[in-house]
């Protein structure tokens, strides 16, 4: 078992050096480990051959290494960390990840937290955790919050078969820069986001971009931005929370790419700006697109003077018009509940649950219940429309669907 940062760095040198091929494991012993350079960390770990190697905290949870933490894992293999957690206090010059996988494959990071406390840090990437060219690596039981900083928690570029699971995704303080999202895969395959909570973002920036890429999954996550008042009236509660969480975000944002699934996830309890799910920029190739949204759940979603407010959009409409981009976006067997949950009067100029605004789409078997707008066809030709219900408490509410080009 090791203790201090120099046996910890030894060891990794000794790791380095295996020429057995023979896995091995690092234990580090419980306590806080303040850092400035923390120089056994900022290192290649590849052992010799791409034997296993665990480095693990004593006691899950029990180890924190704070200060200027930032693990260069470049090109490691077979690596796992377990039970620690990186709390990161003080800038790091060049922004590099807290800890970064670029180019490594098959490593795990399990059961730990990922936290902030620096209070100004100059624009640019700064990033908890990083997939540049990694394959099948895991992030599986890790808690991430209080980013105060710039860049995105979870960044996958070019990375393909990793798996983001039985993770927690929580912010508690707005950051006044630029767009800074909870997890952002871009030109990325095959990767999984499953049984994740995503909540209480509040600056501005995304839960999660897929940027291009294919054949990704979102499945049986949660999100949502706190819980909405049982009482409609309490509206001085409503405007408190909508100027607390200000600015555009989507849930879920699929630009461009082809064949992602959205599966099995709960969206609720949305007031800031932004659908929960934004289809709206599509390959050239028409070959490709091809969504699935199927089996969720959206509900409680409180309309603002903005026409970023449907629960999913689907295409664009005016000068970028998509509405002759053959897509084949499939939703079906989803459940809309509660949309413009206030219980107002239905008088906005677009209260659209969906909003159609491209070719060779499928709505088939959704319910809406209780929602304050339509599923309406704004845009676009060959649209399916099959099995959807509609089930209303006020007689202003819900059930129309609206074509302008049939």
């Amino acid at each position: 078992m090791v203790d201090n940062l120099e046996d910890l760095d030894r060891e990794i040198t000794n790791l380095e050096n295996n020429s057995a091929h023979t896995s091995t494991t690092i234990i580090v012993a419980d306590a806080t480990y303040e850092s400035l350079v923390a120089p056994a960390l900022n290192r290649y770990i590849s052992p010799t051959g791409g034997c296993a190697c665990t480095i693990k905290a004593a006691t899950d949870y029990k180890v924190n290494f704070r200060g200027r933490v930032f693990w260069r894992l470049y090109n490691s293999k077979n690596l796992t960390i377990r039970g620690i957690n990186f709390i990161r206090t003080q800038y790091v010059p060049g922004k590099p990840p807290v800890v970064d996988f670029s180019g490594g494959s098959n490593n795990k990071i399990i059961n730990g937290i990922f936290a902030e406390a620096i209070s100004s840090v100059p624009s640019g990437n700064n990033y908890y955790i990083q997939f540049y060219e990694g394959n099948n690596n895991a992030v599986d039981n890790i808690f991430f919050k209080h980013k105060y900083s710039y860049g995105h928690y979870v960044n996958m570029y070019h990375s393909n078969n990793n798996k983001l699971i039985n993770s927690t995704f929580v912010e508690v303080s707005k950051i006044d820069k630029e767009k800074n999202f909870y997890v952002q895969a871009i030109e990325s395959e095959y990767n999984q986001i499953k049984n994740c909570s995503f909540s209480n973002k509040m600056s501005y920036g995304d839960y999660i971009y897929i940027g291009g890429g294919a054949n990704n999954i979102i499945d049986s996550n949660t999100f949502s931005e706190s819980d909405f008042p049982k009482d409609s009236s309490a509206e001085v509660t409503f405007r408190n929370r909508i100027d607390y969480y200000d600015g555009i975000k989507y849930y879920v944002d699929l630009h461009k790419g082809d064949r992602q699934i959205v599966k099995n996830n709960t969206f609720h309890n949305k007031f800031s700006h932004g659908h929960f799910i934004d289809i709206s920029d599509y390959e050239s190739d028409q070959a490709k697109n091809h969504h699935q949204i199927i089996d969720n759940y959206f509900g409680n979603m409180y309309l603002r003077d903005s026409t970023e407010y449907s629960m999913i959009k689907i295409g664009m409409c005016g000068g970028l018009s998509t509405a002759d981009v053959d897509a084949g976006i499939l939703v079906e067997g989803n459940t809309f509940e509660n949309y413009n949950y206030t219980g107002e009067q239905n008088t906005k100029p677009y209260t659209e649950v969906i909003s159609n605004k491209s070719s060779g789409n499928s709505y088939i078997n959704n319910t809406f219940i209780n929602c304050g707008g339509y599923l309406r066809l704004r845009c676009g030709d060959n649209v399916t429309v099959i099995g959807n219900r509609f089930c209303w408490q006020k007689p202003d509410f819900g059930r129309r669907v609206i074509s302008k080009w049939l």
